[in-house]
């Protein structure tokens, strides 16, 4: 059967990348400016990594499987409503915002064995959406013109081979189905001397377009162990 094609929201960090336990949709209720939401992303096993070229945008590195953990939870204010990318959300004030989790992801390329394992976190400047009516989360892309897209932080560990290195940087989370309804995020992040990476876990098997970018044949992700992402508001 021909896999289902999805586009993971990136920056979904366009991707980046939201259920309840059974999936919910985030709850479509009326939230004025001054109310709560609160989230939660969490993706284990199999994803794919891919590594971009800015030189040659948008070309890519490699995607390659990977093997991964993401967990990202959050609350705060909604300081008001807009349209991220054409989707009705909820925006958070970066003061009130409070995040915590953690991604650990590991693979190997050209006989070398990379991986990331890092703790997240918000800061003043962290920007985060969440979606009105259909299925959305966004933490750490501001809206377009306006922001940075890797607002979200991460300090951690970062392997190449043997060697072990502190690292720290900007990342962002995204959630979403993609028109089939297949549920899928990624994560987005730059590691110092490299180009950014991202790594998208999908909830069945199916071709997605990490970055969200259109070229002629997508990319086969494999269905991940566990994938849950949800928001509510009060």
């Amino acid at each position: 059967m021909k896999p289902n094609r999805v586009l993971v929201v990136a920056f979904l960090c366009a991707l980046s990348l939201v259920l309840l336990p059974a999936i919910a949709p985030t709850a479509a209720v009326a939230a004025s400016s001054g109310e709560r939401a609160q989230f939660g992303i969490q993706a284990q096993g199999p994803c794919l990594v891919d590594l971009q070229k800015k030189e040659t945008y948008p070309e890519r590195e490699y995607v390659l499987e990977a093997d991964g953990f993401l967990a990202c939870y959050g609350q705060g204010l909604i300081a008001g409503q807009t349209e991220f990318k054409m989707v009705p959300v909820y925006q958070l004030a970066p003061s009130t915002l409070r995040v915590g989790g953690r991604v650990a992801a590991a693979w190997t390329y050209d006989g070398v064995r990379y991986e990331l394992r890092a703790r997240l976190y918000a800061t003043a400047e962290t920007a985060a959406f969440v979606g009105i009516a259909p299925d959305f989360l966004n933490v750490g892309h501001d809206l377009p013109g306006v922001g940075d897209w890797v607002t979200l932080r991460y300090s951690g560990t970062w392997t190449v081979g043997a060697e072990r290195t502190p690292v720290e940087g900007g990342c962002c989370v995204g959630a979403s189905s993609n028109p089939q309804g297949i549920p899928g995020m990624s994560l987005h992040f730059i590691i110092p001397g490299y180009e950014p990476f991202g790594l998208t876990w999908v909830k069945q098997a199916c071709l997605v377009w990490p970055w969200g970018l259109q070229d002629a044949s997508g990319y086969l992700c494999p269905a991940a162990d566990r994938l849950d992402y949800w928001a509510s508001t009060w």
